[in-house]
């Protein structure tokens, strides 16, 4: 389960830890409502077609926009920061390389990523065709696979 844009939420510790707030009220919600409301969507069956406007009918709590704001700053700048630790030469590679890093760190995460440890050997190599065929993840729809599988295409053309 993910809110904002993004923020993995494994368990409804993660979720009270955040500020939600209710709907109605605009009142700080309680850790009991936050953690019922992440059980009720976590026990709903999962869909990558459903967007968060389809269970905002079985909600009554929100994340206000700055906090959704500060977690997305946090988590591209824990990522930046990630990205130069297992690519010390990322800001060298070519654009389209690091958008395609950029895509696939957001979604698996430092740890995650650090898992495809092919595709790391392929882009040290400057092997674009090697690291696109290394870039397939499970869980993303095919479409974002295919678009990160295209960067990595499209890298062997820049200079």
């Amino acid at each position: 389960m993910t809110v904002g844009k993004g923020k993995l939420l494994p368990d409804s510790a993660s979720a009270s830890a955040l500020p939600f707030r209710v709907r109605a009220t605009d009142a700080l919600a309680s850790d009991n409502d936050i953690r019922a409301e992440y059980d009720l969507i976590a026990g709903m069956e999962a869909s990558q077609t459903r967007g968060a406007a389809f269970y905002e009918q079985f909600t009554s709590l929100y994340l206000p926009q700055a906090d959704i704001d500060e977690l997305v700053q946090n988590h591209v700048r824990q990522d930046f920061e990630a990205l130069l630790r297992q690519y010390p030469g990322f800001g060298t590679l070519p654009l389209s390389a690091q958008i395609a890093l950029w895509d696939m760190i957001y979604n698996l995460g430092p740890r995650g990523l650090a898992q495809f440890r092919m595709l790391r050997q392929a882009i040290l190599d400057g092997d674009w065709e090697e690291a696109a065929e290394q870039s397939n993840r499970n869980g993303p729809s095919e479409a974002r696979n295919q678009y990160v599988f295209d960067l990595f295409i499209d890298a062997a053309e820049e200079p």
